[in-house]
């Protein structure tokens, strides 16, 4: 049978097997239509004719218009026909007029709701997807360690956690870093240490960099490419020598306990990362064209992708001879002869004397610099101490802030004078060399010189920037290379900055069939005589290459602690020239130190290490950016020579078109300016950061 349906707002479901309006029931007397029936069951209203029943749920109607009771409704036309056994079709839209007062008020109602809740939604929305975007905070409320590779993180953490100390947990970390991003760093490289005490409240700074073979002379290159490969390049390594004094002087755990996890990560492979991966891409063609490289990073022939397993048998057998016989076996042991031989065969000048003479070297009281109420350590020359230490006091006297960079007019002036303070420290870089072998007291007296560096910043023009002979620059030193760092903090609030390198990608090129080891160029370090540069600015005599001499680094691993003698910022980079003004950029940006300091993110160690070790800096403490933000941020450098502002592709356009108004020259990057790993402490707990850039991640607990 056919029923009529008239409903004043359409139903909000299709009904079902449980729809009351399933029932049938006995129709009512059609008397009159005055009832307005509330189904919520069936999610509508209707109006239908009062009789006996008071609340009938359908009622027979003729189907023909003619003999529609009108009294009960309108029309047929405006009502919709409904047949029970398809009752889940609803009824066509606007055939039963337009709903009464009541309907279109709960409509409004509805529709109110709705965009009450649209709203919300949105809100929510702006504020969950940026933080979901960003990468994850790590805030550690006993201990952390930040590295450039989150595996070497890990195993950092699990030796504090057993008892190591903070040095042993740097240990036990770089032997996996050496690894995992083997193209920066290894045993066949050199290191330095910073070392924060909190028990004494000393810091101290290890210094296990390569020297030159006894061999060296000041003029034995011909050309570039016998410094940056090949067997001449190596530099006598340093970096076991230096593992074992800082483990002599602070270890706890057993000395073989430290290379367990890296002998099995080595033994069992581990997948290509980011840094591995990236490094393998731009040295493709050399390493396909290296039998000795190949074999390890490559598969068929073509070199190993992102995420692939590498494997290093040779080099895990090594590190158990070192495991269990200590650092004697590599300079004065049963591996000495091989790696002479190595060497020796790809061109090297080498000898089993430069390994037995070579030994680490403590310095007990480092370079040290006040930063209001705090201070902050770092290595002196023949690293890039008194760069970082330089840019800082030039910078000191314009009373960063965040205020500095709040607006866009702020912002740029600020970072113009930042980049300003950049070349003139710079400029003065180039007059550095190793203390023991060249007089550079009086250099680095007026480096650490807050005088100096104010008749500095008084030649600093805010509105424009100068040529590259306006700085003074006296000579020119080679670029260095890649490298890796790692920044730890204990329980007991001790601390470690460790850098380490092997120079350029791949060092010398040179990986040993027989111990796996791979060697540095760091011979390319140095400056030589029949070198200017294309600048025509000549080679640093302060640089020349001697037997036993350390060349310049930029390299710069720096602690700063309070006056209650409290570790408060452990920061250091690695990339090259790059290390110091990205370091001092992570201090400048992130969260401010208590007053009066207020430090930059701009400094690091040796050119582009020292300008993005100072970029952490200042935007740790003196731009107020968290650690993690500090490190993120995207960064420039300026080393004057050449007279080019790099920048990374996503930083402020505010900054670009700033300096570009100044008359900066300004070239983007491919790629990215340095890498910074990072430990500050915060109200709750030590917030440690690894440079995404690297894809690094730290542990703590």
């Amino acid at each position: 049978m056919k029923t009529w349906f008239c409903p004043l707002a359409l139903p909000r479901h299709s009904g079902g097997s449980g729809d009351p309006l399933r029932t049938s029931l006995q129709p009512p007397a059609q008397q009159e239509c005055t009832t307005l029936l509330d189904n919520r069951a069936a999610g509508f209203r209707a109006l239908v004719p009062v009789g006996s029943h008071r609340s009938p749920r359908r009622w027979p109607a003729p189907a023909v218009s003619g003999k529609t009771d009108h009294r009960c409704v309108q029309c047929v036309e405006e009502c919709s026909p409904v047949y029970t056994a398809v009752f889940q079709d609803p009824p066509p839209q606007g055939r039963c007029g337009a709903p009464t007062g009541r309907a279109m008020k709960n409509r409004f109602v509805v529709l109110g709701l709705v965009a009450v809740a649209l709203v919300f939604v949105i809100i929510a929305l702006c504020i969950w997807l940026p933080y979901t975007s960003r990468k994850p905070d790590h805030v550690y409320s006993r201990a952390a360690v930040a590295t450039d590779a989150k595996r070497c993180s890990e195993i950092g953490r699990d030796i504090l956690q057993e008892g190591g100390s903070v040095v042993d947990s740097a240990i036990a970390s770089l032997l996996c870093m050496g690894l995992i991003n083997a193209h920066s760093m290894g045993i066949g490289g050199g290191l330095f240490f910073t070392i924060y005490n909190s028990t004494t409240r000393k810091a101290e700074v290890i210094n296990a960099r390569e020297v030159a073979p006894r061999l060296a002379t000041t003029t034995m290159f011909n050309s570039s490419k016998d410094s940056e490969e090949g067997g001449l390049s190596v530099a006598v390594p340093g970096e076991i020598r230096g593992y074992q004094l800082a483990h002599q002087r602070h270890g706890r755990l057993p000395w073989a306990r430290l290379f367990q996890p890296s002998i099995e990560l080595a033994r069992h492979g581990f997948p290509v990362g980011k840094g591995l991966g990236m490094a393998l891409v731009s040295k493709q063609e050399v390493i396909e064209q290296t039998p000795a490289l190949c074999e390890v990073f490559c598969r068929q022939g073509k070199v190993l992708r992102e995420g692939e397993i590498v494997k290093m048998p040779r080099l895990a057998d090594t590190l158990e001879i070192l495991a269990k016989e200590g650092a004697q076996a590599f300079y004065n042991g049963s591996l000495t002869a091989q790696i002479v031989k190595d060497i020796q065969e790809a061109g090297g000048i080498m000898t089993v004397k430069d390994l037995n003479d070579y030994r680490a070297e403590l310095i007990e009281n480092p370079m040290s610099i006040s930063l209001g109420d705090s201070t902050l350590y770092v290595p002196s020359a023949p690293l890039s101490g008194p760069v970082l230490v330089l840019i800082l006091n030039i910078l000191k006297g314009y009373n960063f802030s965040p205020k500095s960079v709040a607006t866009p007019e702020e912002k740029a002036l600020t970072y113009h004078r930042i980049v300003e303070a950049f070349r003139f420290a710079y400029a003065k870089r180039t007059m550095l060399g190793d203390p023991k072998f060249v007089d550079v007291s009086q250099v680095i007296r007026n480096m650490s010189s807050e005088f100096y560096a104010s008749q500095l910043r008084a030649r600093i023009s805010d509105g424009i920037t100068h040529p590259t002979e306006y700085y003074e620059p006296e000579f020119y030193i080679p670029d260095d290379g890649g490298t890796a760092h790692l920044s730890v903090v204990s329980e007991d609030g001790s601390a470690v900055s460790a850098t380490s390198t092997i120079n350029l990608y791949f060092g010398s090129k040179i990986l040993s069939r027989v111990s796996g080891i791979l060697f540095n160029d760091e011979m390319d370090d140095f400056s030589s005589p029949q070198f200017s540069n294309q600048f025509g600015v000549s080679p640093s005599p302060a640089n020349f290459i001697k037997p036993g001499k350390q060349p310049l680094s930029s390299m710069c691993p720096s602690i700063i602690v309070d006056k209650d003698g409290k570790v408060q910022m452990v920061v250091g980079a690695s990339g090259g020239t790059q290390i110091t003004t990205s370091t001092a950029l992570v201090y400048a940006l992130g969260p401010p130190l208590p007053a009066p300091l207020s430090l930059p993110l701009f400094w690091g160690c040796a050119d582009l290490l020292a300008a993005v070790s100072l970029q952490a800096i200042i935007n740790n403490l003196w731009f107020g950016y968290d650690v993690k933000r500090a490190v993120e941020e995207p960064r420039l450098h300026n080393q004057l020579l050449p007279n080019t502002t790099t920048i990374e592709k996503d930083i402020d356009q505010v900054v670009t078109e700033g300096l570009k108004t100044r008359n900066h020259y300004m070239e983007v990057t491919p790629t990215f300016i340095a890498v910074v790993q990072a430990v500050s402490r915060t109200a709750n707990g030590w917030a440690a950061a690894s440079d995404s850039r690297k894809g690094g991640e730290p542990a703590g607990y």
